[in-house]
């Protein structure tokens, strides 16, 4: 382990010259061992490709050494699921032989949908579930009779839409209301 002298690096520190010298040897002796011990063996460069997630410091490690598995990473609308080097789940008691590049995978968070119809019906029944993969699409609208559909409220905002679209890479538990304006009778009913 390499040890510095805080009074080397403190400029408050009144050393004389040849105390300093002195101390300055030591340390590149010491920092001279270190080198060659890691000479004597090959240095790997274990590097961690995040996939868009939170990034993930490259490791060093001596030939025949283990990586240290690290802290997972996170990423918005996702779960980490492994460390894939090529096609294969890595194992970090594996000891390390070259360079390697991992890869991370991440599993889709699966948000909920919910609605509320008032009475309404929809022909065609609207998606309850939904990921950040899942392709763009938009929500169906409801009917109910003597009524005439005024638009979705809800995770859209309280503005009433008849077009709602959740595209791909959105997240979140979304919630809509189906609004109504009730149909006048005409004259002479």
């Amino acid at each position: 382990m390499l040890v510095i002298d805080n009074r080397l690096i403190n400029p408050d520190t009144n050393m004389d010259a040849t105390e300093n010298f002195n101390r300055m040897m030591a340390i590149l002796d010491t920092l001279s061992e270190v080198v060659a011990d890691i000479e004597d063996s090959q240095l790997f460069k274990v590097a961690f490709d995040s996939d868009g997630g939170s990034s993930v410091d490259t490791q060093y490690v001596i030939e025949g050494d283990k990586a240290v598995e690290p802290d997972n990473p996170t990423k918005t609308a996702y779960t980490f699921s492994k460390w894939m080097k090529g096609n294969t789940e890595y194992n970090f008691n594996t000891a390390v032989k070259s360079h390697i590049n991992l890869k991370a995978t991440w599993t889709p968070i699966e948000y909920t949908i919910s609605y509320t119809l008032d009475g309404g019906e929809v022909a065609t029944a609207n998606p309850v579930s939904y990921t950040a993969d899942t392709d763009t699409f938009t929500l169906n609208n409801p009917t109910k009779e003597g009524y005439t559909f005024a638009g979705w409220t809800g995770s859209n905002g309280d503005v009433a839409q008849t077009e709602v679209t959740i595209t791909k890479g959105s997240y979140g538990n979304k919630t809509y209301t189906a609004n109504w304006t009730e149909t006048s009778l005409s004259e002479g009913e």
